[in-house]
């Protein structure tokens, strides 16, 4: 009499492998989707850290944001491309928006990767480890930042929101940057289809997943702009302003209330 070896068929084999690929089919969406929510964590801590170096800052300071040094803020150009440079001033880095926050490096109360949001993807910032310059958030070629800042200057009073310690609390002064395509339809690059990381002036953050409703951020903008929000306050509750689209052809703040997060990308 033969006496067969146990062990599995091809047919037993190949509904084995079926299952396996079926689980991994199933499981793949929920591991993906709690590693994005783990970075919206990390980048919602980002932007609480930037606000507490920011109230250092302005706390030693006597009550002045981060501004560099020599800027004219009448002529300012806050969307010059940005460069590397041994100093915080103008006359090293340019007056574009985001070389603002170097000061936050400067007086070391944040590091350089707190600019860098876990879940860019796609036009995602470059790795600053390898810049030889000490100051800035960007070389002229690569962004190494992130987010977008509300335009600073005042700009011969044309932008009526520059950032101050004491603007409304309801402004939303830092956040995700601009997506690449339409910024009526698509989310930022940092965190594709899932929403918006956002800041408000009052210290308070949240992630924005709807683009349509008042009762959260519409991400609508102008140009390079990310958010644009107009003077239609509602509630007084900074978190959740009552907002509405609004276009702009100069690209500012048209009351003090508006926010145009500005965000420098390369060409």
């Amino acid at each position: 009499m033969i006496r067969r070896e146990k062990g599995f068929t091809l047919v037993e084999l190949l509904v084995v492998v079926a299952i396996i690929a079926l689980l991994i089919s199933i499981l793949l969406p929920t591991l993906s989707r709690a590693k994005e929510q783990a970075n919206q964590a990390k980048c919602l801590a980002n932007l609480y850290g930037i606000f507490r170096g920011w109230a250092m800052y302005a706390n030693e300071n006597r009550d002045m944001p981060p501004m560099l040094p020599d800027v004219n803020q009448r002529n300012a150009n806050h969307q010059e491309a940005l460069k590397l440079g041994s100093e915080c001033t103008v006359a090293a880095l340019g007056a574009g928006a985001q070389q603002n926050l170097c000061l936050l490096v400067e007086i070391r109360v944040i590091p350089w990767k707190m600019f860098i949001c876990p879940s860019a993807e796609g036009n995602a910032p470059a790795d600053r480890s390898s810049s030889g310059d000490k100051y800035g958030l960007g070389d002229g070629l690569r962004s190494f930042c992130s987010y977008g800042l509300q335009v600073p200057y005042s700009i011969s009073n044309v932008n009526k929101c520059p950032l101050s310690s004491n603007m409304n609390g309801g402004v939303v002064f830092l956040g995700d940057r601009a997506p690449v395509g339409d910024l009526n339809t698509e989310w930022s690059d940092n965190h594709s289809e899932y929403g918006e990381s956002i800041l408000f002036a009052a210290g308070n953050a949240n992630f924005s997943k709807d683009k349509t409703s008042k009762d959260d951020m519409n991400t609508g903008g102008w140009g390079d702009n990310n958010i644009y929000t107009k003077d239609s306050w509602i509630r007084t509750d900074p978190a959740n302003p009552e907002l509405v689209q609004n276009g702009s052809s100069s690209g500012y703040p048209a009351s003090t209330k508006d926010t145009v997060l500005y965000a420098w990308v390369p060409e």
